[in-house]
């Protein structure tokens, strides 16, 4: 199947009529067949002429558009088919009997809750994750062949669309495999079935940590813990940019001064409640990690933790702060 579409595409490009681009075009050929890399069409380039190269280009594009169009029209059928109808009447089923056993671990006492959290919550926040928020890359080994091949296809010629024009105009290429992808995902996130209001404060989210000018890891540790609370169907929280001054200043204080604690010896931020109304705002649940610079690990650190799991998926809070200073972090809430 690849290599008769590839054909048709390749074909309908030696219209052009310098005989020099027929190497061009076998070797464009060979080395997706085969699954190469272009070392082989680049030499082939460098050998054109720019009226050539710029005549090859411009009849690329024209056949480009039509066949970057019918692949993602393709790859749509396909997600649409695998969130639609009965195939999202089990999936939804599933995501219920996760959802239940998730949230019966949290009701546990600290010791059993322990054990549970590994071998069952995480495995449950890991497979609604796959259900609820798939990424395309993910969905391909369940595709059809026919879709398999002509992904292959379609992938390998947006690579050879940046090489070409890179030659043609003598400018940066345009990033055409990672638009492809782009464009991939933004079909499957059409069918991320989560809480739409949850999902907009995500958004919102962005655009007031940029206002605040958060570090990008904060960042990154908030989006994180708010796309598990919507997998797990509870709020997404707030940013509230003066508790994460405040989480961030604590975490700052533990490092410097050399202590692991809630309560600080620090005057006037002796509570979280107190180092969230010394930064202007309320707070009052706390977690803190100490051991790696990324907000993954403290958000993995505190899943496993029963009292700071609780605390991390409570319904109860409306609004987070997170901060960091080196390999120290806090995660402050607030109603």
């Amino acid at each position: 199947m690849i290599r008769a579409t590839l054909l048709l595409f390749l074909v309908s490009l030696v219209s052009l009529r310098a005989n020099s681009t027929d190497e061009v075009i076998l070797s464009v050929q060979r080395c997706i067949e085969q699954g190469e890399s272009f070392g082989e069409v680049e030499e082939t380039l460098e050998d054109l002429s720019i009226a050539d190269l710029k005549s090859l280009s411009a009849t690329f594009e024209k056949a480009w558009l039509g066949l970057e169009k019918d692949y993602l029209q393709s790859y749509s059928n396909f997600v649409s088919s695998r969130f639609k109808g009965p195939a999202r009447t089990e999936n939804m089923k599933r995501v219920r009997e996760l959802r239940k056993n998730f949230h019966a671990v949290r009701q546990l006492g600290e010791g059993p809750m322990k054990a549970k959290l590994k071998e069952v919550s995480m495995p449950a926040m890991k497979e609604l994750r796959a259900i609820l928020m798939p990424e395309s890359k993910d969905l391909l080994p369940e595709a059809p062949d026919e879709l398999k091949e002509k992904h292959r296809l379609v992938h390998g010629l947006a690579e050879f669309r940046d090489l070409l024009q890179e030659y043609a105009v003598s400018v940066g290429a345009d990033d055409t495999p990672g638009t492809l992808k782009a464009a991939e995902q933004a079909i499957v996130a059409k069918y991320q079935d989560l809480d739409r209001k949850g999902l907009r404060i995500i958004e919102d989210n962005d655009k007031i940590a940029a206002k605040a000018d958060l570090p990008e890891a904060e960042r990154r540790g908030i989006r994180e813990l708010n796309e598990m609370r919507l997998l797990i169907e509870q709020n997404a929280l707030e940013i509230d940019p003066k508790l994460c001054d405040a989480a961030r200043g604590h975490s700052q204080d533990m490092a410097e001064k050399g202590f692991f604690a809630h309560d600080s010896p620090v005057p006037g931020k002796k509570t979280p409640s107190d180092r969230a109304r010394a930064a202007g705002t309320t707070g009052g649940g706390e977690n803190i990690y100490m051991g790696s610079p990324q907000p993954e690990a403290a958000n993995k650190g505190w899943f496993f933790s029963p009292g700071h799991h609780k605390n991390m998926f409570s319904p109860g809070y409306r609004r987070v702060g997170l901060g960091q200073f080196n390999r120290h972090w806090t995660q402050m809430f607030g109603g």
